[in-house]
């Protein structure tokens, strides 16, 4: 029988946890993938201000100092879903302003083709009533 309130033995646990924090990844290892996904770090010069109280005498003077240090900024870039949105977002406006432009052309064309096909079939309609005309007032004085 066991006498112990504990069923289970944590040593294994213990030394795999161990394990874990050993092999885990480095600094270094993830500031690589940063860099390769796109990170940048660009170096931004920033003041730095700190005083300073000196006694002399029994009086008290206060120094301030102004010290330009430069501090590395991340940059991160966009992630791949987000530029994606945008790029179809931007494709889709392109789209559809392509099709409006086809669409206007299309339909110019259109009226002005019909626009020609009015003027020719007028044209030879009056012309052949003209030739009627014509040739009926040329049989009527002939009689044949």
């Amino acid at each position: 029988m066991h006498t112990s309130g504990v069923f289970f033995n944590f040593t294994p646990m213990k030394h795999l946890i161990l394990l874990l924090i050993l092999t885990s990844c480095s600094a270094e290892w993830h500031f690589g993938r940063f860099i390769k996904k796109g990170g940048k770090v660009e170096p931004k010069i920033e003041v730095v201000e700190y005083t300073d109280t000196l006694r002399i005498n029994g009086k008290d003077s206060i120094i301030l100092v102004r010290v330009p240090v430069t501090c590395p900024e991340v940059k991160i870039p966009e992630p791949r879903w987000r530029t994606k949105l945008e790029y179809k977002y931007k494709y889709k406006i392109h789209r559809d302003t392509v099709r409006l432009n086809r669409d206007v052309v299309k339909y110019q064309y259109k009226e002005k083709k019909v626009a020609e096909k009015r003027s020719n079939w007028l044209w030879w309609y009056i012309s052949g009533v003209v030739s009627c005309i014509v040739i009926t007032f040329v049989l009527k004085r002939v009689k044949i």
